[in-house]
This record gives C-alpha cells, structure tokens and sequence, in this order.
C-alpha cells in the first residue's frame, strides 16, 4: 500500500529543519485518512521534491511531521520525459474540471488557459483557485512526481510570442477540407516521430507547446498565426473530438511517441 502523500509548497526552502507542522487542507487531508502517530507519509512538492516522513504529533488542528531522511529529488524512474505545456482553450463547466484533473494524472507540467476569438467562459479568479484544487488532489491520487502548474490566463496573441521558447510546438487539428480559408500539411503523431528517427543527429524534442483550440476550432487568423510561428499541426483522429478529449489523447500519445 502505498503511502499517504502530504503536499508541502517548497521542500527546499526548510533548509535542515526536520520537523514540520502542517495544518489547513494538509492537516484535514490526513485526517481525512484517519492517520495516527508513528504512521509514515510522503512528503512532496511543486518541483518534484519529495521524502519520507513520520507523524510525530496530532492535535484537532495541526499535524507535526519528522522528515526521515535528508533532501533529496525524484529518482529518474519518476520523472517526466517530457515537460509538456498545455495552451488550452477551456470548455465550460465540469468538463473544464474533468480536463484538469486527467492531464495532471497523464503527466502535463503546466496548463496555460487561453482566450480565442470563440471562447465562450470566462476565466475568473474563483475557477482558478478551484482548478489548483483539483490539479493537487490528482497528483496526490495518481502519484505525480511534480505538480502541474496552472498559468494566470492569457489572451492567444499573448502566447504566439512564446513559441520560440519551446523545443517543438503543435496544434491539434482536423484533417483539412478544400473548405478552409488556411492550407496546413498536418501529421500524424506516427509521422512526426519518424521524422525524428530518420535523422538520429537530430535530437528529439524534451520541451514542447501544445495548444487545442476551443469547440468550434480556432478561426482562419488563429490557424494562420499558428503555422506561420512554426508550430506543427497534428492530427489525432479523423473524428471531431471535444476540446477536453482532444487534450487527453494528444498529451498522452506525445508522451508515449516522444518521451522514451
């Protein structure tokens, strides 16, 4: 059985203290899971930081917890291969939830929200704060060695500058029609990695952008921006998927292609 795993912001910046008090969401987390003195847990934090510890004291209110080893960072076996920025469009409601939590479980390291011209919800400070929520308990849940971090929003002229700060950037699309106002040449997933295969000099891409679009598509300008800026656009299936599919499909095919 694995251990309870307790959430501290910056294991790094205790320095040599060994003990700490948490309280709060921590403290109602492991109370939750009705641990007790003497019982062991895993600390970790944002940076994928983590050790193990033992409960040393309880009250209704705090929990102190003794670290049992010194510093130390995740072993490469729970690293992600890949560190995956996720530009996202968002849909409404609970499958805006769902999203958050699914491409934490898969292994995104942060989520940008974008607005586009057919974005329909908008972003408030309240949504965030309950998708942090979210994106901490499904790390705790699935084990992630690091925490994914959400982005404050930002509009899609605002992150087009950002492309040349990432190894490789693709947009997820649907196979084109001869109706498009904007022609692209799309891959498959399969055809992008064998690109990279076909010339070993060529090194596979570690940090990579990845934007889906909102329900109705990015417009004409957006696709244009984009193939213009030099991302690629990637087909992952010949059927019209839901913005939060999308993004769980491509994620994880990516990770599956690229992160050997």
């Amino acid at each position: 059985m694995s251990k309870l795993r307790v959430f501290i912001d910056n294991l790094a910046s205790l320095g040599g203290t060994r003990h700490i008090v948490v309280s709060g969401n921590e403290q109602r987390h492991i109370r939750a899971n009705r641990l007790r003195e003497g019982d062991i847990v895993e600390l970790f934090d944002r940076a994928g930081t983590f050790l193990p510890g033992t409960i040393t004291s309880m009250t209704p209110f705090t929990t102190q917890i003794t670290m049992n080893e010194t510093l130390k960072t995740s072993s490469c076996s729970r690293a992600y291969p890949l560190n995956i920025t996720l530009a996202i469009a968002l849909p409404k409601a609970t499958r805006a939830d769902l999203l958050m939590e699914k491409v934490t479980e898969i292994g995104v390291s942060h989520i940008i929200p974008i607005t586009t011209k057919r974005t329909i919800e908008p972003i408030t400070d309240n949504k965030l704060s309950r998708w942090n929520r979210l994106i901490l308990a499904a790390s705790k849940q699935s084990l992630c060695p690091q925490v994914p971090t959400l982005e404050p929003a930002i509009t899609f002229a605002e992150i087009i500058p950002k492309l040349p700060q990432y190894d490789l950037s693709v947009w997820g699309c649907m196979p084109p029609s001869e109706t498009d106002e904007v022609h692209y040449n799309p891959k498959s997933i399969m055809q992008l990695t064998r690109s990279y295969e076909a010339d070993p000099e060529t090194e596979k891409p570690k940090k990579l952008l990845v934007f889906i679009g909102p329900e109705g598509d990015f417009t004409a300008p957006e696709k244009a921006a984009l193939c213009e800026s030099g991302a690629v656009p990637l087909v992952i299936s010949g059927n019209r998927l839901r913005t939060e599919t999308a993004a769980m499909i491509m994620i994880a095919n990516l990770m599956s292609a690229l992160g050997e």
